[in-house]
Parts: structure tokens; sequence; C-alpha cells
């Protein structure tokens, strides 16, 4: 739930950006205030459900965990 106009704001822009990043990493975000934990709605946390979420073959912690994996 988005909690007021800067967050719709920011959803928004984050919308943008996850379709443009190749890293998805945070510091990428400088529009987003330090305090702001996460994007909104798209954390990586213990709620990830791996292979049954719709947007896994795009989620950049699953391409994090594979880019490890296959370093030497």
């Amino acid at each position: 739930m988005l909690k007021g106009i800067d967050e719709i704001d920011w959803f928004s822009q984050i919308r943008d950006w996850s379709k443009l990043t190749e890293t998805g990493d945070r510091s990428e975000l400088t529009f987003l205030p330090d305090e702001r934990n996460c994007a909104p709605d798209r954390c990586a946390h213990d709620l990830c459900t791996g292979q049954k979420c719709s947007d896994f073959n795009r989620c950049f912690i699953t391409a994090m965990h594979q880019r490890a994996q296959e370093a030497d």
C-alpha cells in the first residue's frame, strides 16, 4: 500500500527503472531517500516464493544467485 503522493511518484520511477537496470542495485535509485529501506512492494526478504513467483525469471535476486553459482 502506497502512503502518499511521493510514494506514487517513486513507484512509477522504480517501475520504469526496473525495465532498464541490468543489476537491480538499490544504489541506482538516487531519487529514493536513504531512510527508505527498499522499493515499495519489491523487497527481497523471507516472503520470496522462488520459482512460484510470477517475476522469477526477471528477478534481480535470482540473477545474482545464478551469477554467484557460475563464478569461479
